[in-house]
């Protein structure tokens, strides 16, 4: 029982990724998108994903192994291919914002072309939006090996290297072969995404913020400056 439970629980750093989509969703509400508290339930059930894939991540963790940097590129770009070749299927077979039920009531396959309420809806901005997209490529690699030789590598990193790199990989792609980008997973009363929004904010963004908490000293301390005010200025320097 105790094995089970341990395969059950993330860890506090773990929680981060359905944490993240938790406010989120809170967002979302206070922002007007969601009108109901039945909405609200119906837009937290990414959560769930979350949180197993986190229990995934952790249990790999527990193990101690180390991927190798190749191992972590090819997962990348076959998750930035899927996201292409998913978007090549739908525009070939599924109708132009008509809504297909993937899960009823949950996920809609929904087709739009994502210009419009977006950085690429300014004029002449389109190949610096590129050029980033392009450049987040060798940045994250560049980054991840600084990591390795600077700090005691974690699952959170390893996932988070993977996430940005899929999403980059996965938004040039979209920009270079199409000029915009093609969302289509619609989850009721949330904008439209694609798999490179989830690879980018959801997988590399919620890993990097489990990743972060598994290292206190980066974050900022509190009691010490509650100590220096109580004991004074000439504390300040300390």
């Amino acid at each position: 029982m105790r094995k089970l439970l341990s395969r059950l629980w993330p860890t506090w750093p773990g929680l981060a990724l359905p944490g993240f989509w938790v406010a989120y969703t809170l967002y979302a509400l206070v922002e007007g998108r969601l009108g109901s508290w039945p909405a609200v339930l119906v837009a937290l059930w990414p959560a769930l994903l979350l949180y197993a894939g986190a229990c995934l991540l952790a249990q790999w963790g527990r193990r101690g192994a180390a991927p190798r940097l190749g191992t972590l590129l090819a997962v990348g770009v076959a998750l930035a291919a899927a996201d292409l070749a998913v978007k090549a299927w739908i525009e070939a077979t599924l109708p132009y914002r008509v809504p297909q039920p993937l899960l009823p009531g949950l996920l809609a396959i929904d087709r739009t072309y994502n210009i419009y309420g977006t950085m690429l809806a300014i004029p002449g901005i389109k190949p610096f939006i590129l050029v980033l997209a392009l450049a987040m490529v060798p940045i994250s690699i560049i980054s991840y090996r600084y990591y390795l030789a600077h700090e005691a590598p974690v699952v959170w990193a390893h996932a988070a290297f993977v996430g940005m790199l899929a999403g980059a990989l996965g938004k040039a792609g979209d920009l270079l072969w199409r000029g915009l980008i093609v969302d289509y997973l619609h989850i009721p009363g949330l904008p439209i995404a694609d798999l490179a929004d989830i690879y980018l904010i959801w997988i590399g963004g919620g890993c990097v913020l489990a990743a972060s908490f598994c290292y206190p000293d980066t974050w900022p301390n509190p009691r010490r400056w509650l100590e220096r005010r109580r004991h004074g200025p000439e504390h300040e320097g300390d």
